[in-house]
């Protein structure tokens, strides 16, 4: 008897505890879309990555023709052998070189991406928690990472954040 009646306060307080939680959920990816400053934000990125790409062609154009004019030195015999070694550990540096842009290059967008996105986040992340708190949700649910399985068209707030963010 003691269990039954356990149980039965159990669920009353189960009930009473699940009708109390309110949820809710956005597309903070199709928000972000929606944000200008990510637009500049892109923009910005494509710049800077369109000129650090042009940089890196001519590197790569100067690079080759350097070695044409090599071998064209090499074929009409103007080198000694050793002339030719030498050449070769100048044509490998600089080959490294051009690798090493490579890497510093996708680090740079990185660096930059982050760097543009961050206030953005906070932002939007400011946004979505302010709507938690003036509508008391619990929970608000990302539904762009396809993380909910069910949710009431009731519940999106999409259109509190855009609100709040001025969109």
């Amino acid at each position: 008897m003691k269990k039954l009646i356990f149980s039965a306060v159990m669920i009353v307080f189960m009930t009473f505890t699940m009708s109390a939680q309110k949820f809710g959920y956005c597309n903070s990816r199709a928000l972000l879309l929606e944000m200008p400053e990510m637009a500049q934000a892109t923009s910005e990125l494509e710049v800077l990555a369109k000129q650090l790409q042009k940089k890196g062609e001519d590197m790569v154009a100067k690079l080759q023709s350097e070695y044409t004019a090599l071998e064209q030195e090499i074929a009409a015999g103007n080198l000694s052998k050793i002339q030719q070694e030498e050449e070769a550990k100048k044509f490998q540096e600089k080959q490294q070189q051009l690798s090493l842009f490579d890497q510093e290059m996708s680090l740079t967008i990185q660096k930059k991406e982050a760097e543009l996105l961050e206030p953005i986040l906070m932002r939007l992340n400011d946004a979505i928690t302010t709507v938690a708190k003036e509508n008391q949700f619990q929970f608000i649910f990302d539904q762009g990472t396809q993380m909910i399985l069910f949710a009431e068209q009731s519940t999106d707030v999409s259109s509190m954040v855009k609100s709040k963010l001025g969109l």
